[in-house]
């Protein structure tokens, strides 16, 4: 399983990583931590983290998501972050 992780990851040169809604510790921790576990590895690569904001948990170093736009907001269906929206583009 690691392994094929770590070929994703490998493959791609911008990672968005998302968690689950109204995160918990736990959630952002993870998230935090896989960002910089990618960083201290890949160096090269880009590393976003999505979701919404941390609320309570704010105070977490790096828990500020990132806003970014990956798609158009035509034809959409919601991801587990409202914010992201998929466009089909012809895929079953």
């Amino acid at each position: 399983m690691f392994e094929l992780i770590r070929d994703a990851i490998a493959a791609h040169q911008t990672i968005i990583l998302h968690r689950h809604t109204n995160p918990d510790g736990d959630a952002l921790g993870s998230q935090i931590g896989l960002k910089h576990l990618i960083l201290a590895n890949y160096p090269d690569k880009t590393v976003h983290m999505v979701g919404d904001g941390a609320g309570r948990y704010g105070f977490m170093e790096d828990s500020i998501m990132d806003e970014i736009s990956m798609f158009p907001a035509t034809c959409a269906r919601q991801l587990t972050d409202s914010r992201v929206l998929y466009r089909k583009c012809g895929l079953t």
